[in-house]
């Protein structure tokens, strides 16, 4: 905690040029310090070194050494100020306030040298003098306070200077400490270990250090409700400590977990202040802080309780039991009222009749003020509401809300009502207990208030026709039965923006045109010679109406559709809402891979060259067909390439979700043989193709395959050491029985059959009828190997009762991985037949 200390105030914004002597002196001097005094005459005039600048004197004792102009002939004493200004400023100075019938003469250069007088004041608030003047640079100015009436008429004076000619102060000069006590004891920056206990009524200091925090127990005694305000002065408040050298304030009322009331500029200037909010009695949280929060310096806080207002102030229309049945005759209201009311018990409902009158359509607004809504009778001590609007019969519901409001109270908004009679109920929300309530009831012509932009004729994209809707724009528009509505839709840079529109027809409650517009659609287009859409929804706005969301789109011009669903059978009026927010923009970070317009085919190639590691962009459209590029492997040995196409379905990569379907053939440099494709063994439907590939130069084909899709791509390339994989043993291994290929008693022998493996240039085979080793592949238990696909078991059927157990091991191609494998041997039609003592 720090009480008191000279060296914390911040500079102000305007500040003037004294000479060396004046400079010196006013090093000696705290500023605003109301022990200073003005001087007897120029030569010792006391120095105003900054604004805003206030002095506290007296004249008692000092004698005439100038004339005042408009005070002739009075020869009071007088006392002298001067000040230099570096540039052309209006400057007031004050002597409102002040204890005795004051006078003023601002002069350019002393008087007594041949100054010109600059204003001369007398009686201008009260008896006291002001005078706000334009002062240039280039010479002393010296302000001279004398008396006004009398000769011998001397006293104490308030001398506020402040720039700016708005209005002349009549405030005595702030103390240069505080004079109330302290409750700002650290540490004391979180809700969990405030200081100091503030009640109603208490005057308090504090200080705020540099990105801290000050908590303190705020109390409110006694059982009922309180009107709280609270004023935390700093820096802006004329009069209190510690004006024009203190903190810039907020201050909230809370808990730990609940802030119920918050300011930072409802005072004077940003000071801060917390006006009529009210509370029950009980134990709160203060918190002060600094806006911004690097920002410090003293702090004053002031308390002020009244009362809550305990009665509703408007005419009670709650005429029990008149409204206690929908269908009875009931209390009639209408649009502009604003009426009290009450729900005693839980189980009781208010019904009101409402009649809304005129010619055109109205939009309802009706509040409850139950126990939420601060300022207004009964917050804190009545009903939670809800409130629903009825047609005639009763039964048939057009608007309901509990929650619309401030906290739990309720806001109904109904728009594009017709003129006629209709049913209002109030009631308390989720069986909550009754209480007070105040219902006022609003009603305004429902047209749209927005500009309107539907500029006809626009009905078609590259029409030219339409309004500009510039991101961020609300704006009206009309359908017509079976046309279309385009406009240009203007998106600012320099940045990418998140972009969500919506189109407010027939389903939108709380928006014009409610109940009475179009079904609406939306699509955007890009502003090409095609119009390629981009975009478009029909219904993920609310109910029927439609919302594009969340489309990050770069600076530029756009085409928007606003049309009917379904067109001709929908139509009517509209309204189109942008926002945004900031996105990155979907862009390539890579080199472009793709030149056009000679890498559309494999022999006629003019494109782009990649090699291993290389990552570049390119773009498919419906005028530029396939891509090809050059694709090198550099070096001597064999290398397993991986070719990634990145189109629509990568996450983390540029183009996920607005890329090409993508397809990959790499072929033979010379004959434009395809060595290997792919479509869609990457993530989703994107390409990846892998190979062994010697040293060389190869054709890489992207394109869209069959899938029809455009738009742009990204081909990554890496390159490892080729290593052929490890040999695989068959999927399967079945038992023929009786044997088909063997040459002794087809019935005597057992034949094992298995599908072909890639790269296999033999076969193991293993066996053994020891069912208690579970390791078959040992040199004892090697039966034979075959080059093709199938083995016979010569001999081993017999009468015993013995199991044998088969493995079949294969030993793979251990050549040049780049050169072809021999292919496996075809395995021989089968009819397996498992033998009853065999497995």
């Amino acid at each position: 905690m720090r009480k008191s200390n000279r060296s914390w105030f911040m500079c102000c914004a305007i500040s003037f040029s004294l000479n060396a002597v004046a400079a010196e002196e006013e090093q000696s001097r705290y500023r605003n310090d109301p022990l200073d005094q003005g001087g007897e005459a120029c030569a010792n005039a006391t120095p105003i070194n900054s604004l805003p600048f206030c002095d506290t004197g007296t004249t008692v004792g000092y004698v005439d050494n100038y004339a005042s102009t408009c005070a002739p002939g009075l020869h009071a004493p007088d006392v002298v100020y001067t000040m230099f200004v570096a540039s052309t400023r209006t400057v007031t100075f004050s002597l409102c306030g002040s204890a005795y019938n004051t006078a003023l003469t601002v002069w350019r250069h002393c008087p007594s040298s041949g100054g010109t007088l600059v204003c001369c004041s007398n009686d201008i608030c009260g008896d006291d003098a002001c005078c706000a003047v334009t002062l240039t640079p280039g010479a002393p100015y010296y302000i001279v306070v004398d008396g006004g009436s009398t000769a011998d008429m001397s006293g104490d004076y308030f001398f506020n200077v402040l720039d700016g000619a708005d209005v002349c102060p009549n405030t005595p000069c702030p103390p240069d400490f505080c004079a109330y006590d302290s409750i700002d004891t650290e540490p004391n920056n979180s809700c969990l270990d405030p200081s100091g206990i503030a009640s109603c009524g208490d005057t308090l200091c504090g200080f705020m250090e540099p990105n801290s925090n000050d908590f303190h127990y705020f109390v409110i005694g006694g059982n009922g409700w309180s009107n709280v305000t609270i004023d935390v002065f700093g820096n802006d408040t004329p009069g209190w400590y510690p004006y024009d050298r203190g903190l810039n304030p907020r201050v909230e009322i809370q808990s730990c977990s609940q802030v119920y009331a918050a300011d930072s500029d409802g005072g004077v200037g940003n000071d801060a202040r917390i006006e009529n909010y009210c509370l029950a009695a009980g134990v709160y949280l203060l918190h002060v802080s600094a806006e911004p929060q690097s920002n410090s310096g003293p702090y004053l806080i002031a308390i002020s309780c009244e009362p809550c207002t305990t009665a509703c102030t408007y005419s009670n229309l709650d005429y029990e039991p008149a409204n206690s049945d929908c269908n009875n005759p009931m209390v009639a209201i209408e649009c502009g009222d604003t009426l009290c009311g009450a729900l005693i018990a839980l189980d009781t409902l208010d019904y009101y009749r409402l009649d809304i009158t005129g010619a055109g359509l109205q939009t309802l607004t009706i509040d409850i003020f139950g126990n939420d809504t601060p300022g207004y009778f009964p917050f804190g001590q009545g009903l939670d509401p809800k409130i629903t609007l009825l047609a005639t019969p009763c039964f048939n519901s057009i608007a309901v809300d509990f929650d619309g409001g401030v906290g739990e109270d309720a806001r109904l908004i109904a728009d594009s009502l017709t003129a006629g009679t209709y049913h209002l109920v109030v009631e308390s929300a989720f069986n909550t207990p009754g209480g007070p309530y105040v219902m006022a009831i609003d009603c305004r012509d429902a047209t749209c208030n927005y500009p309107n932009l539907d500029i006809e004729p626009n009905g078609t994209c590259n029409g030219g026709g339409g309004g500009t809707i510039i991101l961020g724009d609300t704006v009206c528009g009309n359908q017509e039965l079976g046309s279309n509505d385009y406009y240009f839709f203007e998106v600012p840079g320099p940045t990418c923006k998140l972009v969500s529109i919506d189109a407010f027809g027939d389903d939108t409650p709380g928006f014009y045109p409610f109940g009475l517009g179009m079904n609406s659609a939306l699509t955007l287009y890009a502003l090409t010679p095609g119009c390629a859409p981009l975009a478009s929804d029909q219904n993920s706005g609310i109910g029927e109406d439609a919302r594009l969301d969340s489309i990050c789109l770069e600076p530029g011009r756009y085409r928007l559709l606003v049309t009917a669903e379904p067109q001709g059978v929908s139509s009517g009026p509209y309204v189109v809402a942008t926002s945004y927010t900031l996105c990155a923009c979907a862009t390539c970070d890579y080199p472009n891979g793709d030149i056009e317009a000679n890498n559309n085919s494999c022999a006629n190639y003019g494109g782009g060259s990649i090699t291993c590691g290389d990552t570049v962009c390119g773009l498919i459209t419906a005028d530029t067909g396939p891509d090809h590029l050059n694709f090198t492997v550099l070096g001597f040995e064999c290398k397993l390439v991986t070719i990634d196409a990145f189109g629509d379905d990568t996450p983390g990569f540029y183009p996920f979700g607005q890329g090409l379907n993508s397809h990959l053939i790499l072929y033979d440099d010379t004959t434009c043989v395809p060595i290997i494709q792919d479509d869609n063994d990457g993530v989703g439907s994107d390409a990846r193709v892998q190979v062994c590939l010697d040293p060389g130069t190869y054709r890489l084909r992207v394109s869209n395959g069959t899938s029809g899709t455009t738009g742009p791509w990204i081909i990554a390339t890496s390159c490892s050491p080729c290593v052929l994989p490890p040999c695989p043993e068959p999927d399967s291994v079945v038992i023929v029985y009786p044997a088909q290929n063997g040459f002794g008693n087809p019935f005597q022998d057992i034949e094992l059959q298995w599908p072909p493996v890639p790269g296999a240039i033999d076969y193991q085979i293993y066996g053994t009828d020891d069912n208690n080793d579970p390791l078959i592949v040992t040199p004892a238990n090697f039966l034979g190997s075959a080059t093709g696909t199938h083995f016979v078991h010569e001999n081993i059927v017999s009468l015993s009762d013995a199991v044998w157990i088969y493995q079949v091991v294969t030993v793979c191609f251990d050549g040049d991985p780049c050169a072809p494998a021999p292919p496996a041997a075809r395995k021989p039609e089968m009819n397996p037949v498992s033998p009853p003592l065999t497995r």
